[in-house]
């Protein structure tokens, strides 16, 4: 079993500085995020990226497609759960 945690954090790590790398481009990044499925610990095929800049999503949702370690990706503006999007400026990009 040890193995294959390290090969899932591994994985999990990879993941991530593929979205820094990939998103990296089009600002600098605060923080990347993958998501996990909380029983089995494996990715859900999305994740998310924070800029520091917010301008930074607006330049990710108007260059079209996108394509990440060989599949489509397709960025989304993610607001906070509890925050209401007219009230708050949001520089976090979902990415599925």
């Amino acid at each position: 079993m040890g193995e294959d945690l390290r090969g899932e954090v591994a994985l999990e790590l990879e993941m991530k500085q593929s979205l820094r790398d990939y998103f990296g481009r089009y600002g600098d990044i605060s923080e990347a995020m993958v998501m996990k499925d909380p029983t089995t610990r494996r990715s859900r095929g999305f994740g998310f990226v924070t800029f520091s800049d917010p301008n930074s999503v607006d330049k990710v949702l108007t260059q079209g497609t996108h394509e990440l370690d060989g599949k489509k990706v397709d960025p989304k503006v993610a607001f906070p759960r509890r925050a209401h999007p007219k009230l708050e400026n949001n520089n976090v990009a979902s990415i599925a």
